[in-house]
């Protein structure tokens, strides 16, 4: 089965060699880890996207340190893969297999200089570290609100910005509508439309004292937003 896509002579077709992956995860083992490994991330890696996508998939259905040590090298190794699908396809199964190892090497592609250009990487990575580690997320969730939205080059930014917002809305608390505070306050608040909009909802739906104190803020006093629509979606949240 494992020659079915390694070795010599792996089948032509990607279609055979995605069900060879498939029937070696079924069965398990460290061979079947060496081998979709060395699929993914070997010398002579699968050459095409989807099929190294069904490799992730097949390590994630097996589990393990080692497997997981392997998808974490497929977005923060030496050499991270070249497309973004299976950047996000790595991160999403480390999500499935709950990695506490996989921690530090998600934060590193929300911040800063490490950063992973493309925004659904950073997405998928949002939904992870979420899964893994709340407490932590709300930490970095935080610091990627503060982050000058000018530092940024892609169009699709703000949504992951809103994205951040949407995860911090579910794990609640006020330590998450602090966090929410930063797309309205300080130096780098956030002057999207959109992420505001989305604060506002986010701040309704956690509720309590803090959320409530960041939602005055909105509409009254030196920090109020300068839409009057939002001032009004403010007023109207502390209604609810």
């Amino acid at each position: 089965l494992i020659e079915t896509f390694r070795g010599p002579q792996p089948d032509e077709h990607p279609t055979v060699r995605i069900q060879g992956m498939h029937a070696v995860a079924h069965i398990g083992g460290d061979r079947a880890v060496d081998a979709l490994v060395e699929a993914l991330r070997g010398p002579q890696p699968d050459m095409q996207h989807f099929v190294r996508t069904e490799a992730i998939n097949a390590l994630a259905q097996i589990g393990g340190d080692k497997a997981a040590e392997a998808l974490i090298e497929v977005f923060r190794g030496p050499q991270p893969d070249e497309h973004p699908i299976v950047r996000e396809e790595a991160i999403d199964a480390l999500a499935q297999i709950g990695c506490d190892k996989a921690v530090d090497a998600l934060i590193k592609i929300l911040l800063g200089s490490t950063r992973d250009k493309h925004p659904a990487v950073r997405y998928a990575a949002i939904k992870a570290l979420a899964h893994i580690d709340g407490d932590k997320a709300v930490d970095v969730l935080s610091a990627t609100l503060r982050w000058p939205l000018s530092a940024y080059k892609h169009p699709s930014e703000p949504i992951v910005r809103i994205q951040a917002i949407n995860v911090l809305a579910q794990i609640g608390g006020n330590k998450a509508a602090e966090a929410l505070s930063k797309a309205w306050r300080g130096p780098n608040r956030d002057n999207h439309p959109d992420v505001r909009d989305e604060a506002i909802e986010a701040l309704t739906q956690i509720g309590g004292d803090k959320a409530i104190e960041i939602l005055i803020d909105a509409f009254r006093g030196p920090m109020q937003d300068r839409n009057p629509m939002r001032r009004c979606a403010a007023i109207e949240a502390l209604a609810q």
